[in-house]
């Protein structure tokens, strides 16, 4: 072979035998910053940035009482329109070029605003407002003012309506609202003294809000449910009998179902029978009314599926109603219902025609900033699924985007504030209905959307804030991408009280969906119909495409009284894959309905099918109830069906289970401090558990997963009862696949040394769980004060452990924890979801990339500096010590469950994966990189860390100088390339890098470059080969001395995992998770446990 070795004596070598955390990040980066009001008692306070005016080179102005479209848009002489909007003429309209355009203050605006041009990079068109300029905030509204011209009803002009003379009407014409006929004024505020009031179609019951945690308390209830059908029949309530049979022809019924989630959501009656007092009805996808019986007899409902019926005129009977006719003779008429004496031509009404004031399409770098935006319409279902397409969002953002920010508006009395979507694919009915409203699908790619400091209260509809990205449902075909999103310091208070027509909707007040990269951090939410924060990460279950990149971070975010109209979501949840982390965040009373089971089913944090998420420094806590004692949320941390999950230094109080759920596997729970918990401190795969495949899993999964599950060092208090059918006061675990449902047997410990001892049995990697006080441990957290009270349990309890920064593309990684049971395997801890994950069930089933020591012992394991809860660094002797990964192993062919039907219904086809098309260790032309954190016995040289292929392939290895160093071989050549001595038994840590399409290779050794070189390798030559990946070894015997605590191959470089070496250095050996809640160091020897240090 060619020999071209390359070395690079670097001036920097005598730094490289610094300690490792000597080098710093230069840079600061967003995930550093608390983007809250951090409180030492455990809180967050809403800390918006302040908003800074920040005009460009060009600017114009718009006065929309004032202006005219003849001027020349300057202060002194301002356009009355936007030139994007359809009604602007003269100099307004003409105008074009990237300007900074300023709305005054105190000023209303009506119109649509459509973008048709982009800013730059540095120099973004501007929608703003000049605090100089006018009075208070400039104003946008997506309504039409009715005002005057009111009547007082008779009987003749009100036909059905009770008390006529006591409604107003007034006739609007047909183009005042021009969405379709049955769609019609859907929204309608009523404003007097600058106070809006939503009114509420005419509806029966006349419901208010008495329970906070129970919005349902005042709605009507269905006796039963009558259908072979579970969603497809007569729902009955028979107060209706003997109402006349055309009452209800335009009725819409608001109803809450059966199935798991609950949500409400609006129908229309097909029929109504008169007998019975019965609505015939074609329920949605996921909706359920019957649960099992018999088919042919009713199903009973009774005082648990609430519903009401609105916009019928018989129900124009309290203040604050509506109704508008939208058939008949009084076609147009709009009735109001006001307090008595009081003349509707007194009031000023506001009903919203317009769903987007402000709508971005295929656009970019554009600001819209300072503006305060009200009453706007509905999307009333005309375009289809999913909701967000045509939701009613202030300001929406479609397509092809780039640099879109939204930042320190208010938003007030609104559907949905902001949404942002590339346009997703689709060959259904939907997707002909989007194509009109947005246009046809286009391989959209979105990137660079922030929506930052926005104060958003009364946001009816689900998602407040939405940002929703696509996965591919098919390998190969073309999918919307959503790459990076900020969401930032915004308040969310009030939101999700209008559901729309799913039934299974999470009625989220933010969401952020399939994005590449992610920071949800210092939002506020405050009473939601849904989830408070709610995350997808990597791809969609069900979806085959390739997912280079996922990296989320959710942090210092509060969401307080969620979950208020759904059941099994989270107060702050996450679906599907990582790497995510979700630290110093505060859920607290998430709620859930008591459709399902009669009992509430929200979860504080909820980890729904996720994989590789880091939890750590959170508050979860349950609400007090002034009156009730015996009340308590449902659940802290639930996760079902994920894995490499990791839960660490929490603090969770007050729940009828502290842990529910699945325990996953490649997973720890550690560090945490659990504080008075009604039924079990610790419950997972329960055997039935109805948020789990609708109570049919039986817990297998987590039990084969429980022998790579650690336990220990947490704090518990409190003597919970209950557990699990009356065994496991202190917690259960376990589930056999021999048997199915509730009958699966449940190792279960009444006290924390009996689930020990079950945990222990059956092999868990910790089974010491932590202990268990009499004393409580935390100041006054009922007071919402959960700071470690001095001297208590939690002192110096807590855990270090290691959360590296994401990547792309990762392949292989390994911790290098001891176990026991096992010590000669050394667990895959690598997630990346690339086609092989089909479906969420069958992700564990997918080859994990396990090392397996030829020989090892658990003593073979130490202590390393990344983690002090175990030992998880490995010896490697020198002499006979290695890890193997076979090249078969990684790349055989697997059979899934769950393949298509055969052609003609018989059974299903097997699902087989071939391994050929699984991304590897085995390296061909791409780019990759090598992370290592290791340490060497003093002056070892020509030691190989990791190695694949003898001839053909690629190693990191200590060579003859003991200086790292990175080697590639492929076709005739030889390359390498080496960074300064690293063999002084010291750790070290070191980044590899090849760049094959640049054609360099980076050496970064303790944050810093040590070296850096063209890379001699032609891009076409492959150094793919069938030989085993080793580590502790090369192909040729070279053994590696000293101790490896963390590594990591990746099949991508920095640059391709949006990041660079500082950032990465900077997380992982000065980020948040080596600090608690409130940003403190460790005082004592260890960390304490729990959210917060005492201090």
């Amino acid at each position: 072979m060619k020999n071209a070795p390359i070395f690079l004596a670097c001036i920097i070598c005598a730094l490289l035998v610094c300690a490792v955390n000597t080098a710093s990040a230069a840079s600061s980066y967003s995930w550093q910053e608390p983007h809250a009001k951090v409180l030492p008692s455990g809180d967050l306070e809403w800390a918006p940035a302040p908003y800074v005016f920040t005009p460009g080179p060009v600017v114009k102005y718009i006065d929309f009482a004032a202006g005219s479209d003849t001027n020349d848009g300057t202060k002194s002489s301002p356009w009355m329109h936007h030139p994007w909007d359809m009604n602007a003429t003269g100099n307004a309209a003409a105008f074009k070029g990237i300007a900074t355009y300023v709305f005054k203050g105190g000023v209303v605006y009506r119109g649509k605003i459509m973008s048709r041009e982009s800013g730059e990079p540095g120099n973004p068109i501007k929608l703003t407002c000049d605090p100089s300029w006018g009075k208070g905030m400039a104003v946008i509204y997506g309504s039409a003012p009715i005002t005057g011209g009111w009547k007082r009803c008779t009987a003749a002009d009100a036909p059905g309506v009770p008390d006529p003379e006591k409604a107003w009407y007034i006739d609007l014409p047909a183009e005042f609202d021009r969405d379709p006929s049955d769609a019609k004024l859907t929204t309608l505020w009523m404003v007097r003294n600058g106070k809006a009031v939503r009114m509420d179609i005419a509806r029966d019951p006349n419901w208010t809000i008495t329970n906070p945690n129970d919005p349902f308390t005042a709605w009507y209830r269905w006796d039963y449910f009558e259908g072979a059908s579970i969603n497809q029949g007569w729902l009955v309530d028979d107060i209706w009998k003997g109402k006349p049979a055309d009452m209800f022809k335009d009725a819409e019924i608001v109803t809450q179902h059966r199935n798991l989630m609950g949500t409400p959501f609006h129908i229309k009656p097909v029929a109504f029978d008169p007998e019975r007092g019965g609505f015939e009805i074609k329920g949605p996808g996921g909706s359920t009314f019957r649960q099992g019986g018999d088919p042919t007899k009713p199903f009973p409902l009774r005082d648990r599926v609430g519903y009401f019926i609105e916009n019928i005129p018989e129900f124009l009977d309290a203040p604050g109603e509506y109704y508008y006719s939208r058939k008949g003779p009084h076609r147009g008429r709009l009735y109001v219902r006001l307090d008595d004496g009081v003349d509707a031509n007194t009031v000023a009404f506001e009903a919203g025609v317009l769903r987007s004031p402000i709508e971005i399409r295929d656009q970019g770098n554009i600001e819209v900033s300072g503006l305060r935006f009200s009453f706007n319409d509905e999307d009333d279902g005309t375009y289809g699924y999913p909701w967000y397409v045509g939701a009613g969002a202030m300001v929406r953002i479609v397509g092809n985007c780039s640099n879109i920010s939204v930042h320190h508006c208010k938003f007030q009395d609104v559907v949905s504030a902001v949404v942002a979507f590339p346009r997703i694919g689709g060959t259904d009915v939907a997707e002909e209905l989007r194509a009109k409203d947005v246009g046809p699908f286009a391989n959209d790619v979105m990137d660079g959307i922030r929506v930052c400091d926005n104060d958003i209260r009364n946001s009816s509809f689900e998602g407040a804030i939405w940002i929703s990205g696509g996965s591919g449902d098919e390998s190969g075909r073309g999918y919307g991408v959503l790459k990076r999103a900020e969401v930032l310091r915004n308040r969310v208070v009030n939101s999700g009280f209008r559901p729309g027509k799913s039934a299974t909707s999470a009625l989220q007040a933010i969401r952020v969906i399939i994005p590449e990269t992610a920071e949800l951090a210092g939002n506020m939410v405050d009473t939601s119909g849904g989830s408070g924060l709610f995350v997808l990460g990597g791809k969609g279950s069900g979806s085959r495409n390739d997912v280079p990149l996922a990296r989320i971070l959710v942090h210092h975010n509060k969401a307080v009284n969620t979950m208020l109209f759904c059941n099994d979501y989270g107060g702050i949840e996450i679906f599907q894959g990582g790497p995510a982390y979700f630290y110093n965040n505060i859920s607290r009373n998430c709620v859930g309905t008591k459709t399902f089971t009669g009992s509430e089913l929200g979860y504080n944090l909820y980890l729904d099918g996720a994989f590789k998420v880091w939890s750590f420094n959170n508050i979860l806590a349950g609400r007090i109830d002034p009156v009730d004692s015996n009340y308590y949320g449902h659940c802290g941390y639930f996760m079902v069906f994920g894995f490499l999950n990791n839960f660490w230094n929490n603090t969770v109080f007050h729940f009828e289970y502290g842990v529910n759920g699945s325990s996953g596997n490649h997973s720890a729970l550690v560090g945490n401090v659990f504080v008075d918990a009604k039924r079990s401190f610790l419950g997972q795969n329960r055997p039935g558990d109805v948020s789990m495949m609708g109570g049919g899993d039986t817990g297998e999964q987590g039990r084969k997963g429980i022998p790579t599950m650690a336990y220990g060092d947490n704090v518990f208090f409190g003597s919970p009862k209950g557990g699990y059918q009356g065994k496991g006061d202190f917690g259960f675990v376990g589930g056999i696949s021999k048997q199915s449902g509730s009958g699966a047997e449940v190792y279960a410990g009444n006290t924390l040394e009996e689930l020990s001892a079950a945990l222990k049995t059956m092999g868990a990697r910790v089974s010491s769980i932590g202990v268990h006080t009499d004393t409580m441990p935390l100041v006054d957290p009922a007071r919402e004060d959960y700071r470690p009270r001095p001297g208590s349990a939690v002192v110096d309890m807590g855990v270090k452990f290691f959360a590296p920064w994401g990547l792309a593309r990762v392949v292989g990684e390994w911790h290098f924890l001891r176990s026991d049971l096992s010590p000669t395997v050394v667990l895959g801890e690598n997630f990346y979801m690339q086609e092989e994950h089909m479906e969420r069930g069958m992700y564990y089933l997918i080859p994990r990339n396990d090392l397996t020591l030829n020989q090892a012992a658990p003593q073979s394991y130490v202590r390393g500096p990344l983690e002090d809860w175990i030992d998880g660094a490995l010896e490697f002797d020198g002499s006979n010590r290695f890890a193997i990964l076979t090249h078969a192993e990684m790349t055989a062919d697997m059979t899934y469950p769950g393949g298509r039907r055969r052609r003609g219904g018989e059974g299903e086809e097997p699902n087989v994966f071939p391994g050929a098309k699984r991304r590897t260790l085995d390296m061909g032309t791409n780019n990759f990189l090598v992370e290592a954190y290791f340490k060497t016995q003093k002056d070892h040289k020509g030691g190989t860390i990791i190695g694949k292929g003898a001839g053909a392939g690629y190693s990191l290895v200590i060579d003859g100088d003991g200086a790292i160093a990175l080697q590639l071989r492929g076709g005739d050549t030889n390359v390498a390339l080496a960074g300064g001595k690293v063999n002084d038994g010291e750790w070290h840590h070191v980044v590899a890098e090849a760049d094959r399409g640049a054609q360099r290779m980076v050496l970064y050794v303790d944050g810093r470059k040590a070296a850096e070189s063209a890379l001699d390798l032609s891009p076409a030559v492959s150094i793919s080969n069938t030989d085993d990946f080793l580590v502790g070894k090369s192909a040729d015997g070279s053994f590696f001395q000293g101790a490896v605590d963390f590594l990591r191959v990746s099949r991508g470089t920095l640059a391709e995992a949006k990041t660079s070496i500082d950032e990465l250095y900077a997380w992982e050996f000065d980020g948040p998770f080596l600090r608690d809640f409130t940003g403190a160091a460790p005082k004592g020897p260890r960390r304490d446990a729990g959210a917060l240090e005492l201090q």
